[in-house]
């Protein structure tokens, strides 16, 4: 099963996890025509499911007040957790214009496109760390 779902691109990855009915737990999540379409594959399948919630397409702006009010909650800092994800991208840049030594204020500065160039924050955010409405 974990292998169709990979092929149908519901999943980026084909695990299967062996487990009893007692622990089973599955949270299924998706666009709505995606997840329409899957259940369209099996109707019975729909009937299985105990719950669903359907979940509003938020703008860029309320995900992240969503996320920052996340990681208030875990004691965490957003800007922490954006820096920890841009530094990697800080790092290449650094090596690829490398020539010499690098100077400790290279080393202490992160630039737009270091944020940028991570995955989560790919045209979502300015570097103030506001949301970009799209």
């Amino acid at each position: 099963m974990a292998g169709i779902l990979k092929r149908l691109g519901y999943v980026r990855k084909g695990h299967l996890v062996s487990v009893t009915r007692d622990d089973l737990g599955v949270i299924m999540a998706g666009y709505a025509d995606c997840m329409n379409r899957f259940f369209a594959a099996d109707p019975d399948f729909r009937s299985r499911i105990a719950h669903r919630i359907d979940v509003p397409d938020y703008r860029d702006a309320e995900l992240l007040r969503i996320a920052v009010s996340t990681l208030a909650r875990q004691q965490d800092s957003f800007y922490a957790n954006a820096l920890s994800r841009a530094r990697p991208h800080q790092a290449n840049r650094l090596f690829k214009a490398a020539t010499g030594p690098v100077e400790a204020a290279m080393l202490s500065t992160i630039i737009e496109s270091d944020v940028r160039a991570s995955r989560v924050f790919r045209g979502g955010l300015d570097v103030s760390g506001k949301g970009v409405d799209a």
